[in-house]
């Protein structure tokens, strides 16, 4: 089984749902998800992922790399010391930042 699939998998099932109801939920063909289980596929587009990741409430690093929330994957990346010392408002400014920056970089 391919890793994305698991953790799309997994995210189903912290919700409650199964990936064939996410994918009829999501309009998404059933035998896309079918591809990347068995791996004739290798990924999905960035676009599906994000589609995905939001339906789920969970960020697409968690789909992707397997990361539990938004604060770890951001301590394991190394790229804000210091970040769990924030506060809750201040963490998420952070986040909308990186991905402002992200959205900027994409459009350079």
């Amino acid at each position: 089984m391919c890793n994305l699939y698991e953790q799309i998998q997994q995210a189903c099932k912290k919700a409650g749902l199964t990936v064939s109801a996410m994918c009829l939920a999501l309009g998404m063909s059933k035998s896309t998800m079918s591809d990347l289980k068995s791996g004739r596929k290798k990924t999905l587009s960035s676009d599906t992922i994000a589609k995905i990741a939001e339906f789920l409430n969970v960020t697409t690093d968690e789909l992707i790399l397997g990361k539990e929330d938004k604060e770890s994957a951001a301590e394991e990346a190394g790229a804000i010391p210091n970040f769990e010392k924030l506060t809750d408002a201040n963490k998420e400014k952070v986040r909308e930042y990186v991905e402002l920056l992200l959205t900027a970089q994409r459009n350079a």
